[in-house]
């Protein structure tokens, strides 16, 4: 039976101030209190009781409320939603809040429903249908309100027992997430398309994954301990670029050498400095990379490192690491050494490591390319490229590998063409290389359908392939949507950016037209320049 009252304007006019005039806090507490015995007026008065606890937290004034409601919530439904702050605002499924709750992955589902429905129904879940071109059941997405997460978060500072459930539920949050992130690293190559859309649905709570890691005591557990787990770990760093900045890599890496070399995980300590290594590459910091990699030549040498079938995987990753950096350093001879080092530890594990020997593969075919060795080099990539579609089981997607190594194919055959149009053999002969160039330049750009940065460098390639065939309207349309991506997604001034803008004047220039068009976008790039 639902019991109605006849309410003064009065008492609901403060009441709604109490909520802070906020629909969501006014929701709230209007269905948690529909079943009850509490009037109006009642409810009034135990808000005035309570008007002295609203804290700083308490930014727009819905604290009362929220409290209100809460409290009308029963116990396990009030433990439950202490744990669902866990994912913060971020939108989450059944599966990870019913791991969450420390239920069982099948039947443990129908009661995380029936929780969801009726925390939905007292407004402290939001649930939205998750839309999905061909899925019968469409399945739901959950979240909780910013301001529910506030409400929650002052709950777990000032209260230990609120804070021992958030702590719990961390460690439950981080063991489902862990296995979620070694099944998408796992799986990135050959299923790429459904792994890249796994990792974006689930990139905040990735994120949030790493910072639990490092803020809660006895999560980190060494990576190294036998092969497969050595490759899990290798597999879920390259994860990592995807998911965290800079910033947030380098804080993770510090954290696990300082556990690694506090636990004498010497094997870890490797594998965390090489990560951190291969950071600072990526950042174009090469002297700290070499500084860290000439470290870890001394942790070989003066600490010891467990039998060779445990370590040779992180070996490998080791010479190839050191292998690049002589690369960039000009030093080709020894960085092939490196490299061929690298790749007959790799080859010890053969089914195992494909991925890793594609990636070593494509590594010596960049240093061959260096070295003006085009044909060795094109022959390397398409090694890599080879591997790469062994691996993939997916035939209609291209993962990220193989898009990078029929990239380098073309470069390497675009160089070839360059490099015979300056001897004596005839255009005819060498026409068939930008033909070929051409085939795998569209290949990888047709699987890289979203405007990124690597998709803006493939189109500037065969923007220039096109250039060199005289196919002046398809360079412009490659060279301008380059330029068109690099706007949108760069703030000058910015050297790609600047590129973009070089290219396309050049690109005017050459096309012996539009000369004046050409000088006034180098005119205004040199402005640029000077922002």
């Amino acid at each position: 039976m639902i019991l109605q009252f006849q309410t003064e304007p009065e008492t609901v006019k403060e009441i709604l101030s109490f909520c802070g005039n906020c629909p969501l806090a006014i929701l709230s507490l209007c269905n948690s209190i529909r079943n009850s015995r509490i009037s109006p007026a009642e409810l009034l008065n135990e808000l005035r009781m309570n008007q002295c606890e609203i804290s700083s937290f308490d930014t727009f004034g819905v604290e009362p409320c929220l409290k209100q409601s809460f409290n009308r919530l029963n116990e396990n439904l009030q433990r439950y939603l202490v744990k669902l702050s866990v994912f913060r605002t971020a939108k989450f499924d059944i599966e990870a809040a019913t791991a969450l709750a420390g239920r069982n992955k099948s039947s443990g589902k129908a009661t995380t429903r029936l929780d969801m429905v009726r925390l939905k129904s007292r407004h402290f879940v939001e649930v939205e249908v998750a839309f999905e071109d061909f899925s019968i059941g469409r399945p739901k997405l959950y979240s909780l309100h910013p301001l529910i997460v506030q409400f929650l978060a002052k709950k777990c500072w000032s209260e230990p027992m609120a804070a021992d459930l958030f702590d719990e539920a961390k460690e439950k949050f981080i063991e489902y997430f862990d296995d979620l992130i070694e099944h998408i690293s796992l799986d990135f190559q050959t299923h790429p398309y459904e792994s890249l859309k796994n990792l974006t649905e689930n990139k905040s709570h990735i994120q949030h994954f790493h910072r639990y890691v490092m803020n809660t005591k006895g999560t980190l557990k060494p990576v190294c301990l036998d092969l497969p787990q050595t490759l899990g770990a290798t597999r879920k760093d390259e994860l990592r670029a995807f998911v965290l900045n800079d910033h947030e890599r380098h804080e993770f890496y510090d954290h696990g050498i300082h556990f690694a070399e506090e636990n004498n995980f010497v094997l870890d300590e490797i594998f965390y400095k090489m990560s951190k290594a291969r950071l600072y590459f990526q950042i174009d910091r090469h002297d700290e990379c070499e500084r860290l990699l000439q470290n870890i030549e001394v942790t070989l040498a003066n600490k010891k490192v467990p039998p060779e079938g445990y370590s040779h995987m992180i070996l490998a990753g080791f010479y190839l690491m050191k292998g690049r950096v002589l690369n960039s350093r000009g030093h080709y001879k020894d960085a092939l050494a490196m490299m061929e080092e690298s790749l007959k530890l790799y080859q010890r594990e053969p089914i195992l490591c494909q991925t890793e020997i594609g990636n070593t593969y494509n590594a010596i075919g960049v240093v061959y390319y260096n070295q003006q060795e085009y044909e060795r080099s094109k022959e390397y990539h398409e090694k890599a490229a080879e591997v790469a579609k062994q691996v993939s089981l997916d035939e209609k997607v291209l993962g990220t590998n193989l898009q990078v190594f029929y990239t380098n194919i073309a470069t390497a055959l675009f160089a070839q063409w360059q490099k015979h149009a300056k001897s004596t053999i005839s255009e005819e002969q060498n026409h068939h290389l930008l033909t070929q160039a051409e085939e795998y330049y569209t290949l990888a750009i047709n699987h890289d359908p979203k405007a990124s940065e690597d998709r803006a460098k493939k189109l500037t390639n065969r923007g220039k392939l096109y250039l060199s065939m005289k196919r002046y309207d398809a360079a412009e349309k490659d060279l301008l949507e380059c330029l068109r991506i690099r706007e949108k997604l760069l703030v000058p001034p910015n050297e790609n950016l600047t590129h973009a803008y070089t290219n396309l004047g050049q690109f005017y220039i050459s096309k012996g037209q539009d000369q004046k068009i050409g000088k006034e976008i180098i005119t205004v790039l040199m402005e640029y320049k000077n922002i």
